[in-house]
């Protein structure tokens, strides 16, 4: 496996922001591949595009839903059990009710 090439900015948060939905891709067509690490808000970030990123994300049970959203987005938007808090066999009952 090959490293994750590191993205020349120190910090890419005013560049996400300019930049919007386009910003990951413009970075890994600038260097050349499809994953870069980077920061966010000073802090680490790894960002990457493509099909093989999408599967990471869409394998069931990769990611837990828990603490997702803060309290206050969440009872604003949904409330408190909703099927975006719930995780593994109880998210797929619920979504498919």
């Amino acid at each position: 496996m090959t490293a994750i090439p590191r993205d020349a900015t120190f910090d890419c948060t005013l560049a996400l922001l300019r930049d919007g939905y386009r910003f990951i891709s413009r970075r890994c067509e600038r260097n050349g591949t499809d994953a870069f690490r980077t920061r966010m808000m000073l802090r680490p970030a790894v960002c990457v595009t493509g099909e093989s990123a999408a599967e990471m994300f869409y394998a069931p049970d990769r990611f837990t839903r828990k603490m997702a959203m803060p309290p206050t987005t969440l009872l604003s938007l949904q409330d408190l059990g909703s099927v975006q808090q719930l995780d593994g066999d109880a998210h797929r009952h619920r979504k498919q009710m």
